[in-house]
């Protein structure tokens, strides 16, 4: 593994569509609340944006992981 974004709501919510994140690798691992998610992935200059098909929702309580 190369590292590991893990994104916690602890009250509210938190809604999103594109994250950027500047973990190394190309197939990053991405989890919300324990199921997997595919969001389509894009790389320039170190960056990795990912592009979810549609807006998730973080509830509180909720973590989304990204993995390298």
């Amino acid at each position: 593994a190369n590292g590991t974004l893990t994104v916690n709501c602890h009250s509210g919510t938190l809604a999103l569509q594109r994250l950027r994140v500047n973990l190394p690798g190309r197939n990053l691992q991405v989890r919300l609340a324990g199921r997997g998610l595919s969001p389509a992935s894009s790389r320039a200059e170190g960056v990795t944006t990912l592009d979810f098909k549609t807006r998730i929702e973080l509830q509180e309580g909720q973590k989304l992981s990204v993995k390298g």
